[in-house]
């Protein structure tokens, strides 16, 4: 699928446009302030269809400081069966 990238500026002036391409799945667009990229449009169902990837892909980015201070510091872990019975879990017979 064609992509195309613009300007802030350029996507506010040209919105209806816009929102008319990605209804009609024509193109998706990079909407870029200062030159950087900050926001992508794309039709809505294929939103939906990344939208379970999405969700891992932020919940891996939330993570990773967890898992930077493990690395740092094993000690900071908290064994499972303790979890466990902190959250009155019975995990006795596992």
């Amino acid at each position: 699928m064609p992509s195309r990238t613009m300007s802030s500026d350029e996507a506010r002036s040209n919105w209806r446009r816009l929102l008319e391409s990605a209804l009609t799945g024509d193109n998706d667009t990079v909407i870029e302030r200062y030159g950087q990229p900050i926001a992508a449009l794309i039709p809505y169902a294929d939103y939906i269809a990344v939208l379970e990837t999405l969700e891992d892909l932020r919940s891996a980015r939330r993570a990773m400081p967890a898992l930077e201070e493990w690395q740092a510091d094993p000690s900071t872990a908290q064994p499972w069966r303790e979890l466990f019975a902190e959250l009155g879990v019975d995990v006795s017979d596992e």
